[in-house]
């Protein structure tokens, strides 16, 4: 496990929380597909493994929020979606950022984007049509609430999962070859400008 603060600062209880719920996850979705090879069924795809490991993220997140309504205790919340922020030439955020959350999920946004394809729209019309769709907009995996009343600041945490070494590809296979999962300087810089808008810390990245 690696907590990665891009700022010094104490661990808050929501990212030790956060850094339980993505362990758990991690192992109980490696046990599942362990089994599933010794059982000589078809592995998931790195992309798969990762998918629902954060699946099961969210999950146990809204049962965190649930045992301790409304936002749990200490207090977290899940996936939401936000207007990407803009930066000037001198890479800093225009000002004001808008830290509204934007109702959709990242899910629906892909399918209403494949769902706005002709019939018979071939594999590259709808990546194409989704990354426009998702342009726009970012979708941190977490964040750590601030206490109330709100508006709550944010600290914003983004789950990264590498891949087992059974499942890599045999360019990736050693340890050497394999550089972990980490978040885009553009995903760490939007997640920075919209957690700062809040009052939050800089952001976090919790890997496994």
């Amino acid at each position: 496990m690696t907590i990665v603060m891009q700022a010094m600062g104490p661990t808050m209880p929501g990212t030790v929380v956060l850094d339980k719920i993505a362990e758990a996850c991690n192992n109980k979705i490696n046990a599942e597909e362990a089994k599933q090879v010794a059982n000589k069924k078809k592995k998931r795809t790195c992309q798969k493994l990762g998918q629902d490991k954060h699946a099961c993220c969210e999950e146990e997140i809204q049962k965190h929020r649930d045992a301790n309504p409304e936002n749990g205790d200490p207090p977290i919340e899940g996936e939401k979606a936000y207007n990407r922020p803009r930066f000037d030439s001198n890479g800093d955020p225009v000002q004001p950022v808008n830290t509204a959350t934007v109702a959709i999920s990242r899910g629906q946004a892909i399918t209403n984007a494949i769902n706005s394809l002709p019939a018979g729209a071939d594999a590259a019309a709808k990546s194409a049509a989704i990354g426009r769709a998702l342009a726009g907009l970012v979708f941190p995996d977490a964040a750590v609430l601030g206490p109330p009343p709100p508006p709550q600041s944010k600290t914003f945490v983004d789950f990264k999962f590498a891949c087992p070494a059974s499942h890599r590809s045999k360019r990736k296979s050693t340890q050497a070859n394999y550089r972990p999962p980490s978040q885009s300087p553009g995903q760490e810089a939007a997640h920075n400008a919209l957690g700062q808008a809040t009052g939050g810390q800089t952001t976090a990245t919790i890997l496994f």
